[in-house]
């Protein structure tokens, strides 16, 4: 048999020993078996631990169905509410007028549904006569 030539797979197989193949094998083996057993592996990745959670920026804007001047601030900043409490009191004189305004305008034209009424044939339920 001639000697191999160093550029030839006869060569390439002959620097390769068996030794160094199962090195190979067993790497490949190594790195398979972790690649599988990554789905079989649990890690926790919840923690438990008493605190208070609040968000980076922190603003609750609060706005009013009416604008007046405000008379009287019934809370404190930080101070925990909840639904129902007053927080502030306003100057209602400029309310009160309007829903004065507001009830004899009902006033008004319930009158005249009222004086409409006979000639439509139509009987009113007490809440409205």
């Amino acid at each position: 048999m001639p000697p191999h030539t160093p550029h030839t797979i006869e060569h390439l197989f002959h620097r390769h020993t068996t030794r160094s193949q199962i090195i190979y094998i067993m790497v490949l083996v190594a790195v398979l078996a972790a690649g599988i057993s990554a789905f079989f592996i649990k890690v926790p990745i919840t923690v438990q631990a008493q605190g208070l959670v609040r968000p980076l920026t922190e603003r609750t804007e609060i706005k009013s169905a009416v604008s007046e001047k405000v008379t009287a601030v019934h809370i404190c900043e930080g101070q925990a509410v909840q639904k129902g409490d007053t927080l502030l009191s306003l100057n209602a004189e400029k309310i009160r007028i309007v829903m004065a305004e507001t009830e004899t305008e009902i006033a008004k034209q319930r009158r005249t549904a009222i004086d409409l009424l006979p000639r439509s044939g139509v009987r009113l339920s007490p809440p409205f006569v």
